[in-house]
This record gives C-alpha cells, structure tokens and sequence, in this order.
C-alpha cells in the first residue's frame, strides 16, 4: 500500500512539473507596439535592432516579475502593466543584457561605482534598494537608469 501511494505520489509529482514547464512555455502575450516604439527610442535603432535579433521581448499579463531575461531562451518577458512600469523593466532587462555582452559585474569602474552607493532613479522612481542587492542587478540597474532617463550612460 506504502509502494503504490510513493509511486502515484511520484507519477503525479512529475507530471505536475512537465505540465508547468509546458505551460511556462506557452505564455500568453500580448502586444504593446507604443511601449517598444518608446524603448526604441531611448535606445536607438540600431542598438534596438541588435537587441531584437537576439532576443524576443514578449509582454505577458499576470507575470510574477516586472521583467525578466533568459537569456538560453533567448527572450526578455515583461509583464503587462502601466507604459512607464513596462517601459523601466525593458531599460532594467536591456541593463542585464548589456551588463552580461560586456561582463560589467567584473568591470573595476562598475566595481567601485557599486562600493560608493550612489542613489538609482528611474524618473522618479527609486530603485536603489534593489540595485544594491548584488553587482548584477546594480550594473543592471544602472545601464538602464541611464536608457531610461534618456542621457547616454558616461565613459
């Protein structure tokens, strides 16, 4: 009796993880043609285009995160929300994207920028608490404050 209910309790464990996994990769998405004219712009067309060769950005509602890169999947997964919401978490996830192609979390000025602990806004929103919560989200946090706030991040 113990064996039989071990062995169903197993079966039904790894069928509910295949069916999460199936289900993860069958995302509903939407479009948001406004957003991503909005990110072209602060990033540039050409840059923008490197990006979209490389990666899918898929806006997806009721996601768990406000953004997100998986990069062996090739795609950036944004959740639906307000434009200004969605149009930080695609700075924020282009910082992860640029922070990983130039390997900043290693970078000395990177390094020293984050022992300093300078103030991180997007717009008015801050984002310092979790900039700081490791070198990846800062360098991150960073490359995207500054696509954000539409200045070209400094040398």
């Amino acid at each position: 009796m113990r064996k039989t209910f071990l062995i169903s309790f197993a079966i039904f464990f790894v069928l509910f993880l295949a069916a999460g996994t199936v289900l993860n990769l069958f995302l509903p998405t939407t479009e948001q043609t406004k957003t991503l004219e909005q990110f072209e712009q602060l990033v540039g067309a050409e840059e923008y285009a490197e990006l979209t060769a490389e990666y899918k950005i898929r806006f997806i509602p009721y996601y768990h995160e406000d953004g997100e890169i998986i990069p062996k999947r090739k795609e950036i997964r944004i959740k639906e929300s307000t434009e200004k919401r969605m149009l930080i978490a695609l700075c924020h996830e282009y910082g992860h994207y640029i922070a990983l192609k130039n390997n900043l979390a290693n970078d000395a000025q990177y390094l020293q920028m984050f022992e300093e602990r300078q103030p991180i806004f997007y717009g008015n929103y801050d984002m310092t608490e979790y900039a700081y919560s490791d070198i990846n989200e800062f360098c991150a946090s960073y490359v995207g404050m500054w696509i954000f706030n539409n200045q070209k991040e400094p040398a």
